[in-house]
């Protein structure tokens, strides 16, 4: 068949996956247009062993030290101004998993490939998820699974292209008090495995739609982005992500979006709060979800809007910071890996320039949930934060009230973008809930572009890196292309 009969096929399976949100659809879409990227680890039926349907003895358990969820839940109702909202406690742990292929307790045991795989299961008593800190050597083949206690929440696998800059490995949530780990190597390899559990992050509140405890969910005036208000925002919509991060003895929940440059290039740039990210050590702790949403329009003030939804699990980890600012609150990441076309990316366009908005749209993970949007229909002033006095050389945008939705913890480093649909801003703090139809502000981007005057401290030589003067960029898809694909050669 021609060059050109492929070419044709591979535009209407471009657009398909892009156009049709479908996970499935676009999952077929890019298995033939990109390999699986090393920095994502995702949902499978069943770990290793189990599809091998090989009996274990019961595994050793290595357990955290004790932690009062409820007196936290309790003590933590409200977050604090400025502050990203906190789900868990990081408890050290210290124990060395596998020493030079030499397990803590137990046996390797044999899989039908000549694979070995050794499993031992972490826990945390009460606590509603499970997420933990990695360190040591794995060799190519070494592959780490997660899963719950029942088995039927699987993640993996996990390999070392998921190591941080810091060399360690960040896993994702799994819900409940334990979590079984298990990790596959080649026989020839196993003497070059080194596997050491440095922490565990004992949740206390519930993300993802993971085991929520009543009293933390989002508040049901929320609205979700499938309602009619994100009509016609779906590109805006698909650059935001919500992310995890551990900074000290605590871990948190922050949104962030996708940005673009006027090079035009997918460079995977994350604008977020400074409150959330503000050192190279937090960075690199980050593990971002994307697409996490409702697939229906849940009525807002209903009960349904208030309840957290279960979400495909994956995730993309690490980052490396590249600019701050404290004063208009902003950080720029560089994700370690490009996001896959499976999950929509866009990059978010922007407007920099020195005035006000007539009105806005926010688009946020409330209290770590479903990603939602929020409007208002007032002019935007400019003032300081936490400010109503309107002032030229302020750092913030001031959202007076929202006309619909609202932003809560969690929302903190999402961005608010113009009816033009460029960021202009990402969320500082305020005072609105749904029971608070009170003021929210958000870090100008008008401020960051020059910010501190060093590479460090603005946007402008990240987000404009041949100096275009550009004050206005529109955003645009990321992804796998068919011209990309030619170019890198096809037969014919």
């Amino acid at each position: 068949m021609s060059c050109n009969f492929w070419r044709i096929v591979l535009t209407d399976v471009v657009t398909l996956a892009r156009v049709i949100t479908r996970p499935l659809v676009a999952a077929v879409a890019v298995a033939l247009l990109m390999s699986a990227n090393a920095h994502a680890a995702t949902a499978r039926a069943d770990l290793p062993s189990t599809d091998a349907g090989m009996a274990w003895q019961a595994a050793e358990r290595v357990t955290a030290p004790a932690v009062d969820s409820a007196a936290l839940r309790a003590y933590e109702e409200q977050p604090k101004l400025g502050t990203p909202l906190r789900y868990g406690v990081v408890q050290a742990i210290g124990s060395q998993l596998v020493d030079a292929g030499v397990p803590r307790s137990g046996q390797w045991q044999a899989l039908p490939d000549g694979r070995l795989a050794w499993r031992v299961e972490f826990a945390s008593n009460d606590a509603v998820s499970l997420d933990a800190t990695l360190s040591g050597d794995l060799p190519a083949s070494a592959e780490i699974y997660l899963s719950n206690e029942a088995g039927d929440y699987v993640l993996g696998p996990i390999r070392a292209g998921n190591r941080s800059a810091d060399g360690r490995i960040y896993t994702p949530i799994v819900p409940g008090a334990v979590t079984r780990l298990e990790v596959v190597v080649a026989a020839a390899e196993r003497d070059a495995l080194r596997l050491r559990l440095d922490s565990v992050t004992h949740a206390y509140r519930g993300l993802f739609g993971l085991e929520d405890q009543p009293g933390v969910l989002s508040g049901s005036c929320n609205v979700d982005v499938t309602c009619p208000e994100g009509d016609g925002w779906q590109d805006q919509i698909d650059s935001v992500g919500q992310y995890i991060f551990q900074q000290g003895s605590s871990s948190y929940v922050c949104t962030g979006s996708l940005v673009a440059t006027t090079a035009g290039t997918q460079v995977p740039y994350f604008l977020t709060a400074n409150h959330c990210i503000s050192t190279a050590t937090v960075a690199n702790t980050i593990r971002v979800y994307w697409n996490y949403q409702s697939a229906t329009c849940r009525a807002p003030g209903s009960s349904a809007s208030g309840q957290s939804l279960p979400r495909p699990a994956t995730f993309f980890s690490g980052s490396t910071l590249k600019a701050n600012y404290a004063a208009s609150d902003f950080s720029l990441l560089e994700l370690n890996a490009a996001v896959p076309d499976v999950e929509h990316p866009y990059y978010a366009g922007w407007d920099r320039r020195d005035q006000g908005a007539a009105s806005a749209e926010g688009i946020h993970h409330p209290a770590g949930h479903e990603k939602r949007i929020s409007h208002t229909a007032q002019a935007l002033p400019i003032t300081g934060y936490l400010s109503n006095t309107v002032t030229p050389t302020g750092t913030h945008l001031r959202v007076i009230q929202w006309a619909s939705g609202t932003t809560e913890g969690g929302s903190s480093g999402s961005a608010l973008f113009s009816p033009e649909k460029r960021i202009i801003g990402q969320l500082h703090g305020g005072y609105a809930s749904c029971s608070s139809n009170t003021s929210d502000w958000y870090g100008r981007i008008a401020t960051s572009w020059n910010g501190g005057g060093t590479d460090a401290t603005r946007l402008s030589n990240w987000l404009d890196p041949a100096g275009s003067g550009a004050e206005t960029h529109d955003g645009y898809r990321g992804g796998a292309t068919v011209d990309a694909i030619f170019a890198d050669g096809f037969d014919e």
